[in-house]
């Protein structure tokens, strides 16, 4: 049986141009891939998120945001976890963003085949303020979502799937004078989301690169002068599993 360990992730999170206010912005996605009860794992670290699939290679994008998730296999087939983000640069538009979720939900693993599957599902708050010289523009929105994953998680190479599925809700908004801000949160107010994404892990047993990237089909024809939704996310991360058993 392996041993039980903690997962430690250095992840590459929420980056946004400061040249656009941003209304919506998709997120990293906690995959674990966990084998055993007991397991622990803890990511933090810098992603980038945008409205172009330049997103996709946040060692490119400026200004980056800061990411923390963390998982526990309570049961050995049951596991919880939790993510913070958070962004705030300057530019023509100053972004403030904090976003929260938790979950729970199942897990399989199978030591021959090396085989992974996730069933999580969760709730997450996001704010997200922004300012520039003449018009602030703030937004509320809770997200519910279900995040199945398939996988393989060996010794060297860990990949997954996750198609995941969301239901965006905008709790409250500042819109501005602009009609097409008005009309975006009118539009946009409760919108269903498909957020598929792919992790792929590298390296030795307690040692990895990770790669994340994933895309949002949240999207608005009601702007007219910038985009807001940051749909594309990209991430670049270290990976250590680090041993620890703290139930049998």
């Amino acid at each position: 049986m392996p041993p039980k360990f903690l997962h430690v992730v250095w992840v590459a999170p929420l980056l946004l141009t400061s040249c656009t206010p941003a209304f919506y912005s998709t997120v990293g996605q906690n995959v674990p891939l966990f084998h055993n009860k007991g397991e622990v794992v803890v990511n933090g670290g810098l992603m980038s998120a945008g409205s172009t699939s330049e997103a996709f290679v946040p060692t490119e994008i400026p200004n980056p945001g800061v990411a923390f998730q963390t998982a526990v296999a309570i049961d050995s087939n049951v596991a919880l976890f939790a993510n913070y983000y958070h962004v705030d640069s300057e530019g023509d538009w100053n972004v403030n963003a904090n976003y929260f979720e938790v979950g729970g939900g199942l897990f399989t693993y199978n030591p021959v085949s090396h085989f992974a599957a996730e069933l999580f599902a969760g709730i997450g708050y996001g704010a997200i303020d922004n300012e520039a010289t003449y018009e602030t523009i703030d937004a509320k929105f809770m997200k519910y979502f279900l995040q199945p994953s398939i996988g393989f998680s060996g010794r060297v190479v860990e990949a997954a799937f996750t198609p995941r599925l969301g239901v965006v809700d905008y709790l409250s908004n500042t819109a501005s004078y602009r009609d097409d801000v008005r009309n975006y949160f009118n539009e946009m107010a409760t919108t269903f989301v498909f957020e598929p994404g792919i992790t792929l892990r590298v390296g030795f047993k307690n040692f990895k690169a990770q790669y994340q990237m994933n895309y949002s089909t949240f999207q608005s024809d009601q702007l007219t002068e910038f985009d807001a939704v940051m749909k594309y996310y990209g991430s670049i991360s270290f990976f250590a599993a680090i041993g620890r058993q703290w139930s049998r």
